[in-house]
This record gives C-alpha cells, sequence and structure tokens, in this order.
C-alpha cells in the first residue's frame, strides 16, 4: 500500500471511531514523535486484534493491516449502499 492510501485509511479510520465517540489521540499532548509513534502503534494493535490480522489474511494480498482494513472498510460499505438501495427502492 502506497503511504498517501495507508494515510487516507488511517484518517478515515480515525474519523469513524470520533463519530462513533471513541477518544483516539493523535496528537500527542507535548510535541514529540515518541508520544504520536505510541498512538499509531496503539491503534494499529488494536485494528489487529478486531480484524484478525494476519492470522485470518491472505498476506500475499494484503500486506499490512492498513491494507486488510481498506479491504473490510471497501466491502462493508459496498453492502450498506446495497442495503439502502433496496430500502429506497
Amino acid at each position: 500500500m502506497d503511504e498517501d492510501l495507508e494515510r487516507r485509511v488511517k484518517e478515515e479510520l480515525l474519523s469513524l471511531l470520533e463519530k462513533r465517540g471513541f477518544e483516539v489521540a493523535l496528537q500527542p499532548k507535548t510535541p514529540g514523535k515518541r508520544e504520536m509513534d505510541e498512538d499509531l502503534e496503539d491503534l494499529e494493535r488494536r485494528v489487529k486484534e478486531e480484524l484478525h490480522y494476519p492470522e485470518e489474511w491472505d498476506t500475499m494480498a494484503y500486506p499490512t493491516v492498513w491494507d486488510a482494513l481498506w479491504e473490510s472498510y471497501s466491502a462493508l460499505k459496498d453492502k450498506v449502499e446495497i442495503l439502502e438501495q433496496r430500502i429506497e427502492g
């Protein structure tokens, strides 16, 4: 996954989590790269646990947890759109 896509996936995930009432701090309380890195590592660990990555994923097709998350998000988004069309139709 290229860096731009990885950044977009992380931003989308954070946005969704914040909308659901989760607090995810990617900005450290005091400026410093270490605190931000720790927050990102924690977020990555949580996403891995939720997706059961890499245990239940084809890591050749989805080499990073962010690739797996993007695939999961895309599949869920498609299903929601289909359901919305059925409800409206």
